[in-house]
């Protein structure tokens, strides 16, 4: 409040009614001088024209009540004559000057609007002056006793804030526990030559948008946690010195405990900003661990224990998720609000290149021409030395590349187990086969000339070969190194068999058969031509279609036929031996036997048993060694012995002599 005082009707300033010339104070604390009115008479020091002071410590301060009580250019000289300095401070605690022992200051008033008021202030010297520190501190500068030092002020916020012009060389601190945006001023506004600081030290990331023009040549600039940056303006835009947090080479690791816990746990205090994390314990629940949302990267190791989930969260709302199983590790990131996997991961399953036969997908750090790769669609391909060797596709097709030597494939078998199963899906209804073996043929009659599947005994150190070959399907077989050919299928659906053939059981031939030194123990059918080339026994033997012998039924030797019925004509060559009961042309012999068709003998034949004859029968040189009954026309064209009784029934005609 403005004291009383008098009217200057030349200046418009106040008159103090005295003005004291000389006051002599010892300091021993801060002390406020008064100004000399006659409201302020006797209550205090008063400000004198001049004034010695001599302080008890330094550090102690005057200070001068309002400048509203003065009038423009009141002056005082202020004289150390002590050993401490002090300072001398305006109505609003501003420093004026430290004024050391020895300096001699004078101080006038140049503004008097305002309590604190303007003050100017200059040293006495041996005829140097030096300029006031306090004086000349600006935006940025502090005044510590004569001298002028840097000074960052920091400006606290937790809400969105836009920057004043006054924070020049200020520091815009984010301490908010979530995110938020700074606005900066128009670069036109605070000019070329203005900066500020801004650190995120809150707990979310923040938006750093300018109020014209771009940041970094953008619209907006992310600060991170611990982002920091200093703002400098061109006038026409703004650009940062220093974006980004603070590099650190060591490498931080946290192990937390979440036993017993469920729902979320969010990161808070030390456990912020570390590089790996190890969690532990027997978890109640599922859990989310919950990390700032900002840009960070996570090693996380999964070691918790319960039927429970483990996922990784951001602190954003909306923000993707990652789950971790149990067991396992795995680096995350968060890019401000979602946590993606650094390495491709899905629910645990790792993901690789494509890849070819020359650079694999997946190979090793010592070979990297060797590994899997995809070869196709829903295909895996297998390379070794750049080359594929096999694939495999999604129904189980395997093919295997040629190999440069040796042998494709090698299943090694397990004693008591068989070595390869095959076991096929395919319908019965022959439309497709189960094994199949894709090979150009070559050179019939010749082992290893085409597709062909081998039967190895390593014991005797035999072999058997079934190939195809030249249009016919050939059996082979191997005996101490030595190859022979044992039967073929030939073209004409004709099967040949080279040595021995023994049937035991049931032998139906449906096609034309050649049968070499060949014994039917079993019963067997012939729908076809017959051709016997060698001593041939048939037991028990149909044949239904005609049956010419040596010719299409060609008997080179001697053949027995027991219980064999014939529906053909028969022309015997060679001498036929009936042992059993046999039926010939719609005749059955019994034991005595009755032919009831044309029986042609061009050659001998021997009877041991009694031959009923009931159809026209013709005899040539034929011998009866027993009874013979003939119920039909005979014909006699040779000479017949007949060592028992011939009863005849019909016409005999005889062109040759007949015994009796």
């Amino acid at each position: 409040m403005a004291g009383p005082g008098y009217a200057n009707i030349f200046g418009g300033g106040s008159i103090l009614p005295s003005w004291p010339a000389y006051l002599a104070i010892d300091l021993t604390a801060d002390q406020v001088l008064q100004w000399p009115t006659e409201v302020n008479s006797g209550n205090g020091a008063i400000v004198a024209e001049i004034l010695e002071v001599t302080s008890a410590a330094a550090g102690l301060t005057i200070q001068l009540s309002s400048a509203l009580e003065v009038g423009l250019g009141y002056s005082f000289l202020v004289n150390n004559v002590g050993a401490n300095t002090f300072s001398l401070l305006d109505n609003a605690g501003g420093t004026l000057a430290a004024i050391a022992s020895g300096e001699v200051w004078q101080v006038y008033c140049a503004d008097n609007s305002t309590a604190a008021g303007t003050w100017r202030i200059f040293q006495y010297g041996a005829g140097v002056s030096t300029a006031n520190a306090s004086t000349l501190a600006g935006a940025g500068l502090k005044a510590i006793n004569t001298t002028l030092n840097e000074r960052i002020a920091i400006n606290a916020q937790t809400t969105n804030y836009a920057v004043q012009s006054t924070d020049r060389a200020a520091l815009v601190e984010w301490t908010g526990t979530g995110g938020g945006t700074i606005t900066l001023p128009t670069p036109a506004a605070v000019g070329a030559d203005w900066f500020c600081f801004i650190r995120n030290s809150g707990g979310a990331a923040i938006t750093v948008t300018p109020g014209a023009g771009q940041l970094n040549g953008a619209a907006s600039l992310t600060f991170n946690i611990n982002d920091s940056a200093i703002i400098v303006s061109d006038g026409a835009d703004f650009w940062t010195i220093g974006y980004g947090q603070s590099l650190s080479s060591t490498f931080t690791f946290a192990t937390i405990n979440l036993g017993g816990l469920s729902g979320t746990y969010t990161l808070t205090g030390a456990n912020l900003g570390r590089t790996s994390y190890k969690f532990i314990g027997a978890l109640a629940g599922n859990i989310t661990v919950v990390v700032p949302a900002s840009q960070a990267q996570y090693w996380v190791d999964n070691e918790t224990t319960g039927a429970y989930t483990f996922t990784v969260s951001s602190s954003g709302a909306g923000g993707t998720t990652y789950a971790i199983s149990q067991g396992n590790r795995m680096i995350v990131y968060c890019d401000g609000l979602n946590i993606v996997p650094a390495v491709t991961l899905s629910s645990g399953t790792p993901t690789f290149p494509s890849g070819s036969a020359a650079a694999p997908g997946i190979a090793f750090s010592s070979d990297l021409t060797t590994g899997l790769y995809l070869a196709g669609n829903h295909t895996l391909g297998f390379a070794a030395n750049g080359v594929v060797v096999g694939t495999v596709n999604a129904t189980g097709d395997w093919m295997f590349g040629i190999p440069e030597a040796g042998i494709s494939l090698t299943v090694n078998g397990l004693a008591g187990n068989q070595a390869l199963e095959l076991v096929s899906g395919n319908p019965g209804d022959h439309s497709t086969t189960d094994f199949l073996i894709n090979r150009a043929g070559s050179t019939a009659n010749q082992v290893g000339e085409g597709p062909s599947i081998q039967l190895q005994d390593t014991t005797n150190n035999e072999s058997l070969v079934l190939q195809m070959s030249g249009g016919q399907i050939e059996i082979w077989q191997e005996t101490g190194g030595a190859w022979a050919q044992v039967g073929v299928f030939d073209t004409g659906g004709n099967f040949k068999v080279a040595k021995n053939l023994t049937v035991s059981g049931t032998l139906n031939v449906v096609g034309n058969t050649t049968l070499a030194a060949t014994t039917v123990t079993g019963a067997a059918t012939l729908q076809s031509t017959l051709g016997v080339a060698g001593n041939t026994t048939l037991a028990a033997t149909t044949v239904t279609g005609a049956a010419t012998l040596q010719s299409t039924l060609g008997v080179a030797g001697n053949t027995t036929l027991a219980a064999t019925t014939v529906t053909g004509a028969a022309t015997l060559q060679s001498t036929l031996g009936v042992t059993g009961n046999t039926t010939l042309a719609a005749a059955t012999v019994t034991g005595a036997a009755t032919l009831q068709s044309t029986l042609g003998v061009t050659g001998a034949v021997t009877m041991d048993s009694t031959l009923g004859v009931t159809g026209n029968t013709t005899l040539a040189a034929a011998t009866v060694t027993g009874a013979a009954t003939l119920q039909s026309t005979l014909g006699v064209t040779g000479a017949v012995t007949m060592d028992s009784t011939l009863g005849v029934t019909g016409l005999i005609t005889a062109t040759g002599g007949v015994n009796t």
